[in-house]
């Protein structure tokens, strides 16, 4: 019944409004952190912890995006990550429909599809408690790294004739790119959603817990460093400030390749990024017990909300999410496993609710992070 839904759906945004501090999602302070405390006027104080990856999710069919958020939900999951890119129809043998990405012929030349399939997105998440975190580029396109060369991939990026390795540095050093670019990023936090009030994503903090400039950024490809300016993450940030204002959604940087690149200086500095996202597939434990004590530790000392953004195995994934969502719920640290799936794929990093172990690791400690 549509109207049900709106009534049910407006309850929950008068609660929000009602019960949410504003302050609270500003002035943050890692050490002051605890999941049962701080947040303390808000219902869903456990938001900040549980989290999950999938790519796919805006552009999965409607029946398989139900099934998956309502098994999310059981879980314990209240942030899902996804990314505006385009995405193949039944990639990773999954029924998805696919999507195209929001400048598919040109820079500047906005298709809306991808948006208005998270409009739904967004809104289903939300009645079931969900918010996204939402990927705003792949860096991964630059370079057709998964057979996908974006607009920006054909403007500039360049290839060595010898080697055939891509180039991307211009992407972050031109000034056209940066400009193209920052005024992608406030396309899509000035979208509306219809099924929401028609308000922008960025007026929409109980659906969009934080917008992410990028899916790391720079670093390698086929070997070589593409470094630009590091303080390009902070710059473009800046800029999306000033389009947000004092949204109450959250602005990240949507990680780097590894713990070092993601926890560097110039974006734990940065006044304008909230949260710093952190990835890393190295599968040692004490790697990333020794990365993750780094991370909490550059938290108190910013003043930054970390989150480990990208982890996996391809094997004994049950383990390993255990392991990991062990050591970052020891040091309050939320925590997104690459990646759930419809289809679990024994040697690849995404699992579904039939590969029971690592489900029920993902469940276990979730529940036990509240």
């Amino acid at each position: 019944n549509g109207n049900n839904k709106n009534n049910n759906y407006n309850d929950y945004v008068h609660k929000y409004n009602h019960n949410n501090n504003e302050n609270d999602y500003y002035n943050y302070n890692y050490n002051e952190y605890d999941a049962h405390t701080n947040y303390n006027d808000y219902d869903h104080n456990d938001y900040d912890y549980y989290n999950n990856n999938n790519n796919k999710y805006s552009a999965n069919n409607t029946t398989s995006n139900q099934k998956v958020l309502t098994a999310l939900q059981a879980a314990g999951i209240t942030i899902i990550r996804i990314f505006i890119t385009q995405i193949f129809a039944n990639t990773k043998s999954t029924d998805s429909i696919g999507t195209l990405d929001l400048e598919p012929i040109a820079i500047g030349s906005y298709n809306d599809a991808v948006l208005n399939q998270i409009d739904t997105l967004m809104y289903r998440a939300t009645l079931l408690g969900i918010r996204l975190q939402i990927t705003m580029h792949d860096r991964w396109v630059l370079d057709s790294t998964w057979g996908i060369c974006d607009v920006y991939c054909a403007t500039y990026t360049t290839t060595d004739p010898i080697t055939g390795v891509p180039n991307i540095s211009q992407f972050y050093t031109s000034s056209s790119a940066t400009a193209a670019f920052d005024a992608r990023l406030a396309y899509i936090v000035s979208h509306r959603n219809p099924l929401m009030g028609s308000r922008a994503w960025m007026d929409i903090p109980e659906g969009v817990y934080s917008f992410e400039i990028e899916n790391e950024a720079m670093g390698m490809s086929n070997g070589v460093e593409q470094t630009g300016d590091l303080m390009w993450w902070c710059i473009r940030a800046t800029q999306l400030r000033k389009v947000i204002g004092n949204s109450q959604v959250l602005i990240g940087t949507g990680g780097g390749q590894t713990f070092e690149t993601s926890l560097i200086p110039q974006n734990l500095g940065c006044e304008a990024i909230d949260v710093v996202g952190m990835h890393s597939y190295d599968n040692s434990e004490s790697y990333f017990n020794a990365s993750l004590y780094n991370g909490m530790q550059s938290a108190k000392d910013y003043g930054k909300r970390v989150i480990l953004q990208e982890f996996g195995a391809t094997s004994a994934k049950d383990q390993w999410v255990a392991i990991v969502a062990s050591i970052c719920n020891s040091l309050r640290i939320p925590w997104m496993p690459w990646e759930v799936s419809t289809v679990s794929l024994q040697s690849d990093y995404e699992f579904w609710t039939d590969d029971a172990a690592t489900w029920a690791a993902l469940t276990q400690y979730a529940h036990q992070a509240i």
